[in-house]
Parts: structure tokens; sequence; C-alpha cells
């Protein structure tokens, strides 16, 4: 199994053969189909309804099946056998102890320098616990790894959504909070991103549309955060990025509501500038074309801008047309600039 999409399904079990530690290898291709992922987990557990408690959890249960099936889990050096028995051995005295004492069988225990005046100062907490991230070598070895990582960032992005669902007059403080979800989103999100680059860095054969897809997510969360903070010349720039990394599927983040991406794209018309708007487009167009020479995307990947040349299609660019305070992109036919530019004259003629 070299690719991460021959995993789609969701994980219900794990089996010895899965838990063991091979040497890592570099795999034929790493192919993973993150919109694809996020689209089919999202319609089926309950964001359709709005309801992302339901999708957290679902996401939770789905990252500690995987986390245990390909040996990622985020282990205590001290939490062995023995120290667990202890501690339930302590714990059940201890609820005994308490019981006594609400019954009045048993005085409670005070400390001799004990004052009402002054808080004990507790010592601090000893934590053995450590992160398990996911490296080179988990890529390498379990491409489908990769659904851990895009799983992390729909579960911080589910839980900023449904803590903004909550923020009103009465409870502001769910704003702070739910943007601090999603830069924890964010930041799972170039984790993962990095991990893919380092690896295509590695002579890792990446496919490049999953390059895009996470440069596009990534994108998203960041534009989704900015609208969400009013800063909507930042988020314009973000969205733009998102639409044109990977202009045929971008729909999917937005679980293909037109009328919700039309919504937001109203928005960005009334409060940022032609002008403004125009200079981003650029600015991103370059950016874009920057990227792929970067990623080295060109025509020996198989992505869906490739098949199509491969099939004979012939490849035009975009242009930008402004016609009564309108917006359209239309394909870069020869002449039409011009020709628009012409009509515009003679409709300024003849109603002068």
């Amino acid at each position: 199994m070299t690719t991460a999409e021959s995993d789609t399904a969701p994980v219900v079990a794990s089996t010895n053969a899965d838990k063991e530690t091979a040497k890592p290898s570099a795999p034929k291709k790493v192919v993973f189909n993150l919109y694809d992922t996020i689209y089919k987990a999202r319609s089926t557990h309950g964001c359709l309804t709005e309801d992302y408690t339901v999708y957290r959890r679902y996401l939770s249960k789905q990252i500690s099946i995987l986390r245990k099936k390909f040996a990622l889990q985020c282990l205590d050096a001290e939490n062995h056998t023995l120290k667990q028995k202890e501690n339930r051995i302590r714990k059940r005295v201890h609820k005994e102890k308490l019981k006594k004492i609400k019954a009045g069988k048993l005085k409670p225990e005070r400390d001799p320098n004990w004052n009402p005046k002054y808080k004990k100062p507790k010592p601090p907490k000893h934590i053995t616990w450590q992160h398990r991230e996911i490296a080179l070598d988990d890529l390498l070895r379990r491409p489908q790894c990769l659904f851990i990582a895009a799983y992390l960032c729909e579960r911080a992005w589910s839980y900023s959504r449904s803590l903004y669902d909550q923020y009103d007059e009465d409870h502001k403080r769910k704003y702070h909070h739910s943007n601090s979800r999603l830069r924890k989103a964010i930041a799972w999100s170039t984790k993962m991103y990095e991990l893919l680059r380092n690896a295509r860095q590695q002579n890792v054969r990446v496919d490049s549309d999953t390059m895009l897809q996470c440069m596009g997510y990534l994108s998203w969360l960041r534009a989704t955060y900015y609208l969400q903070r009013e800063q909507l010349v930042e988020s314009y720039e973000e969205y733009q990025k998102w639409m044109k990394a990977t202009p045929a599927q971008y729909r999917l983040l937005e679980n293909k509501n037109e009328s919700a991406l039309a919504a937001k794209m109203m928005i960005f018309e009334e409060n940022v500038s032609r002008a403004k708007r125009a200079e981003i487009d650029r600015n991103v167009d370059k950016f874009i074309a920057q990227l792929k020479q970067e990623l080295q995307i060109g025509e020996d990947d198989d992505d869906e801008t490739t098949k199509k040349k491969k099939g004979g299609a012939v490849a035009t660019q975009t242009v930008y047309v402004e016609y009564e305070q309108q917006r359209l992109a239309v394909p870069d036919v020869n002449g039409l600039p011009s020709l628009m530019s012409t009509l515009q004259q003679e409709l300024s003629l003849s109603a002068s």
C-alpha cells in the first residue's frame, strides 16, 4: 500500500501487523485527495446541519483509532501498567475516605500550618506526556498518516465554528476563543504542508495536486480567520490563492454551496476597492506561478491540468473584464480585451 488514497474509509480496528515497525522506505508516490476526504467527512457527520459537536467527536474518535493503528500515539513514559494499578488503588482509597468524611465517621485531615487568610501554593506538576508529531519517516512508512494531519486541522476548525455559534452579546469571550482555535487549525495545516514540502525536497514523489490542495486548504483557513476578524483585504487575497491553486475543486471546502461563495465575494466587492482587487489578483497570479516553479510542478506531474494538456485541450489563461460595475472572469481569447474596450468607449460616447 503506497498511497494515502487507498484508506479513505473510516478505520474500525487495528491488527498486530499494522504495529510492526519496519525500516522506512520511500513509497512509489504519495497521493492524498485532501478536498475529497474533507468533503466526505463533513457531509456525513453533521456539518451540513451545522452540528459541529458531532463532527468534532467523530474526528477525535478517528484520530485515536488511526494513531493506535499506525503506532503514532502520544505516550507517557511513566504511564505503565504498574503505575496505573497504583493509581487505581489510591483513587479507590480516596473515594472511601471521602464517603466516611461525608457520613461523619472520620474527621478531615488538615495541615497543622494551615491559615485561612493565605492560599497554600500548589507545587508545579511534573508533566511527562509528550505529543507525537508526524515526521518524514512516518510519511515514508505510512502515507495514510496524512489522515491524522487532516483530521487534526478539521477538529480545530469545527471547534472554532461551534464556539462562534455561541458568540453573542452575553458571551463575547467566545469570539476570541474561536479565533484561537482557527489559529490552531492554521498551525496544523502549516505543519502538514511543510511535511509534504520537505518530502518533495527529499526526492519523494508527492503528487502535485496533493501539494496544491494542501496549499489551498491552508489559504482557505487563513481567509476564514481574516474574514472573522474583519480584515477583508487579507481575507480576499487568501481566498484568491485558495481558488486559483485548485480552480476545479475548491468548492468542496464550502460543501459546494454556491450561495455562500457568492455572499463572501459580494462582501469583498463592497468593502475592497476595484483597484485593490485588481492589484491583489496580479500578485496572486505571480504567487501561484512562483509556487508551481518552486515545487517543480510541470508537465511530468499527473495533475488535472496536465491530463487536459495530454488529451489535446488547449490551455487558456483567464482575464478579468469589468463592465458596468461588474467584474467577470473569462477565457483569454485573442482580441477579447480590445473588443471590450471598444464597446465600452462606444457606450460612453452614446451615453454622453
